[in-house]
């Protein structure tokens, strides 16, 4: 048998080893890679020496053979490293520069976030229009980035600096660049897949701490935590929406399975393919939404290959969701607006609304189902691409469609109806020089007297020009406000072939000022391409050139601003595009799947990979797992610095759970546990050169129940009680020998003139002879004053760290832990009816039975805690009075008082502590009696 394990352990070792073998050979195969320009080689090598972690093995072994990197360095925020974050940054630039999605938003991110924090301290985000000041800004960016970080003279490894920025100085330009290329990819790899460009990536958006914290449980968890569907679930939808199903196919089962491939939702992968076959499935049987979408995808070509695109197929699916035509789905859709404009002027006692084509003889009809946004919308596209020898080209008339989608909430409308603001599909074939003349002739006209309608001082809005026009398309039937010639009417295809020399019509300002609004209502529904439109427009701005009169009456050309750049507006349109793309979407997803599978590693490299980027799930998702023990190898350490580095990021984007994740750093004393942020890169080492903590006991659990946690953890009482019985026999030492006979071979001590106060030849009441007897050993009590100071401003920033999740998210969590803190004075000003208003803004901002019961238990503890102190306070001022009568005040040391007490009088932390120590030592002696006489 002991050979047996013998040989099983040798066998394990050289597993182990032939591991750490592998490792370091992909290691260097990555980093030859990178030296030769390969843009994912390179953005791996640039997440690891950002973040301290290698993109393989982490094992100690691995750290240590890979020379090259010196033993990366693990920071505890984003803008520590120093030439090790300066290598990262320039590796990411070369990878961005070769088009690299993730290393742009890595770089993007950073910048931004520098150019907000520079705004916020006075600095730098400012979008200068004079060339050579912004040129000078970005030349800065990249000395700062790359020079400074290498001389040393950006303290990247200061807290206070890296809270400023991420290790690069950034302008709102430079992290708008970066986007704007991050965004271009994505929408040029969003475009060119199986979505078109017409269907969101699936985004993941679960959250693991939140999962954990509710045990997993569907009910308890919010619909983007929610589990993915069993396979046997989705089974069982296939089985319903067959085709094979008696009598017929459940059409619900067709169109949620379908609903589940096209989103990408509850664990189903995104296949356009099978959402295309059970929406055909429950469109044959009825479903007006899924003959909608069906259309969509024959006519965009999703989920099919485009030789196969029929929009014939998708006419007659359209036209099953839009019974009666236009005018019929005009009728009912008004007939439901005044419905609701009237439920709403019943209540406030006004006259009832009519419809501009209704009489006092109409009768109320029965106004049947409204019909379905997408099929109208996929009327109006077919109206402009026109469908062969079934419907003609008219763009007036898919005007008034698309108006019509727009007004029941399709986003696709909008984006649509901006383009044709823009001259999609509005082009003119000139074939004869003098036509083509003529035509210019005319349009030069019409262009100067719409720039005149359009005029920024113009009386009309350009909401009222927008319902004015659509009044006129609605009632005439056409657009008085485009030009087309007779061959427009023809099939797209067709004007195509025949136009040779083509030229859109000019644009106006007020086309760009309707385009740019319909893009925005497009925008803040999700539409991926029309935010993209619009960081297109306004990162670069529009000019239009027209032709206005001059003094003689003769034509002249000028060029006027039709849409101002705006860098900030800019920058957030391109963000939205790439958190909602297909690069994140990916990484997030697959992360969730594999840590679902139990293959957390994976899982958590993936999670990083994202959160380099800025997104602040990898973020979260990335230092949860890393707080939970994953730690890739890393000691306990470095991966608690990896986390509380995450979880600062994603604090700093604004998420609640970050928020107070961070505080809680602060509060239990984390921070001083890894010597995070105290000036120390590796901590105090201790003889046997591992890390030992700055403050034991009140630093890790503060509060007045700091002694609940060694009921829990009885182990860690032992270590305690020896501590701070060595500190009360030096401390008692030091007062005895501060109020007795000093031996022969002390210092003589004189007392300074005025203060001859002398009991025994001691000088009571010189503080500077205090401190000459005092011991001058590290672990005196002037020394544990020093970190107490230390641990109250630890617990002053974990305040202003649940404030913002208090103030941003209403977290009743945050609420609680302020009230507990006010209630205590830790941290905060001891203020009783702050700690009841924080209290009951807690019970308000969770609707749960249990933060009720909490905060009503915190509430009436709170009661009993404010009558103790108030006379406690009393009692003080009774003691104090009667020792100053009886001259024995003298006797006790004033910092021993204010040691006792906190700025309010009442009973300090640290004796409280101390009470609380000497009662379970006591309980303890007395329960190992009470066993040995039994």
């Amino acid at each position: 048998r002991g050979g047996g394990e013998s040989s099983s352990s040798s066998i394990q070792k050289r597993i182990t080893s032939a591991k750490h073998d592998a490792a370091i050979a992909s290691l260097r195969h990555l980093e030859k890679a990178s030296e030769y320009g390969h843009s994912s080689a390179q953005n791996m090598i640039a997440i690891s020496l950002a973040s301290g972690i290698f993109p393989v093995d982490n094992h100690i072994n691995v750290r240590t053979f890979h020379n090259t990197t010196n033993d990366l360095m693990v920071p505890s925020d984003f803008g520590e490293g120093g030439e090790q974050l300066a290598r990262a940054l320039t590796l990411w630039h070369l990878s961005a520069m070769d088009g690299n999605v993730e290393a742009a938003m890595a770089l993007g991110f950073r910048h931004r976030f520098s150019a907000v924090e520079g705004a916020k301290l006075g600095g730098r985000m400012s979008s200068s229009s004079n060339p050579n000041q912004q040129n000078k800004a970005e030349t800065m960016v990249t000395d700062d980035m790359v020079t400074m970080s290498l001389a040393g003279g950006m303290d990247t490894n200061s807290h206070a600096a890296s809270s400023q920025h991420y290790g690069v100085l950034g302008t709102c330009e430079s992290a708008l660049a970066y986007y704007e290329a991050a965004a271009n990819g994505v929408m040029d790899e969003l475009e060119q897949s199986s979505l078109r460009g017409k269907v969101n990536p699936s985004v993941d958006l679960h959250h693991l701490a939140m999962i954990y914290m509710n045990g997993g449980a569907s009910s308890a968890l919010s619909i983007n935590n929610k589990p993915d569907e069993l396979e046997e679930a989705l089974q069982y939808y296939r089985m319903k929406a067959s085709r094979q199903a008696h009598p017929q196919p459940d059409v619900h089962a067709a169109f949620t399975l379908a609903s589940f491939y096209h989103y990408g939702i509850r664990g189903a992968r995104q296949d356009m393919k099978l959402a295309l076959k059970y929406y055909e499935i429950a469109a044959d049987y009825g479903s007006w939404e899924a003959a909608g979408q069906a259309g969509k995808f024959h006519l965009w070509s999703i989920g099919v290959e485009e030789e196969d695109r029929d929009l014939h197929k998708a006419y007659k699916l359209f036209a099953l969701g839009t019974p009666g035509g236009l005018d019929g789905c005009r009728k009912r859709h008004d007939r439901k607006t005044k419905k609701h404009i009237n439920n709403a002027r019943n209540k406030n006692g006004e006259d009832a609304y009519k419809l501009p084509w209704e009489d006092d003889e109409t009768d109320e009809e029965d106004d049947g189902p409204l019909c379905d946004h997408p099929c109208v919308n996929g009327m109006g596209l077919l109206h402009l691409f026109g469908v062969p020898n079934v419907i003609d080209v008219d763009i007036s008339k898919a005007r008034q469609w698309f108006i019509l989608a727009r007004d029941m909430g399709n986003m696709d409308a909008s984006y649509n109806l901006g383009m044709l603001r823009l001259g999609w599909m509005a082009v003119t074939p000139l074939k004869e020089e003098k036509k083509q003349k003529n035509e210019e002739r005319e349009l030069k006209e019409k262009s100067s007297q719409e720039n005149h309608d359009y005029r920024l001082d113009s009386d009309e809005s350009v909401n009222d020009k927008i319902k004015s026009e659509e009044a006129d398309t609605k009632k005439n039937g056409k657009d008085n406000g485009e030009i087309f010639s007779e061959t427009a009417k023809k099939s797209a295809n067709d004007v195509r072939k025949e136009s040779v020399t083509q030229r859109a019509p000019q644009l106006t300002k007020g086309d760009y000022a309707v385009a740019m609004q319909e893009f925005s209502r497009a925008a803040a529904k999700g539409h991926v391409q029309a935010k993209h439109r619009l960081g297109m427009i306004y990162a670069h701005g529009v000019e239009i050139s027209f032709n206005p009169p001059n003094s003689s009456g003769e034509q002249q050309r000028a060029r006027m601003i039709a849409v101002q750049k705006n860098c900030h507006v800019a920058l957030e349109y391109y963000k939205g595009v790439v958190d909602s793309g297909t690069t994140i979407a990916r990484r997030n997803r697959v992360a969730y799947k594999q840590y679902m599978n139990g293959n957390i590693e994976d899982s958590l490299r993936n999670y990083m990979a994202a959160a380099e980027t800025g997104s602040d799930f990898g973020q979260v998702n990335a230092a949860f797992l890393l707080e939970s023990g994953h730690c890739l190898g890393m000691n306990q350490e470095q991966c608690m610095k990896a986390s509380l580095r995450y979880w600062r990021a994603a604090a700093r984007q604004g998420n609640e759970e970050a928020c107070l994740r961070v505080g809680d750093f602060y509060y239990y004393g984390r921070i001083n546990a890894v010597s995070i942020g105290l000036g120390s890169e590796d901590g105090e080492k201790d003889g046997n050169g591992s890390t030992s903590r700055k403050t034991i006991g009140i630093s890790a659990t503060p509060g007045p129940f700091a002694w609940t946690r060694y009921i829990l953890y009885p182990e860690e009482l032992i270590p305690l009680i020896r501590l701070k019985t060595v500190h009360g026999v030096r401390w008692l030492l030091s007062v005895v020998l501060s109020r007795g006979h000093l031996p022969s071979t002390s210092v003589p001590v004189s007392c300074a003139a005025g203060k001859d106060n002398r009991n025994n030849g001691v000088c009571l009441a010189e503080k500077e002879t205090d401190k000459t007897l005092i011991s001058t050993d590290s672990e005196s009590p002037s020394i544990l004053d020093s970190g107490e100071d230390e641990n109250y401003n630890h617990l002053a920033i974990a305040a202003d760290y649940y404030r913002m999740a208090a103030e941003e998210h209403k977290s009743s969590r945050a609420n609680f832990n302020l009230g507990f803190m006010h209630e205590w004075g830790l941290g905060l000003t001891q203020d009783f009816p702050l700690a009841k208003r924080h209290y009951d803004l807690a019970a308000t901002s969770e609707s749960t039975d249990a933060a009720g019961i909490a905060v009503q238990l915190a509430l009436a503890s709170m009661n009993i805690h404010e009558k103790v102190v108030k006379y406690h306070l009393m009692w003080k001022e009774w003691q104090q009075k009667q020792a100053i009568e009886k001259g024995l005040w003298s006797i006790f040391s004033s910092s021993d008082v204010e040691r006792a007490t906190d700025d309010n009088g009442s009973l300090g932390t640290v004796a409280m502590m101390d009470l609380m120590i000497l009662l379970l030592t006591c309980i303890l002696f007395g329960l190992i009696g009470y066993q040995r006489r039994r």
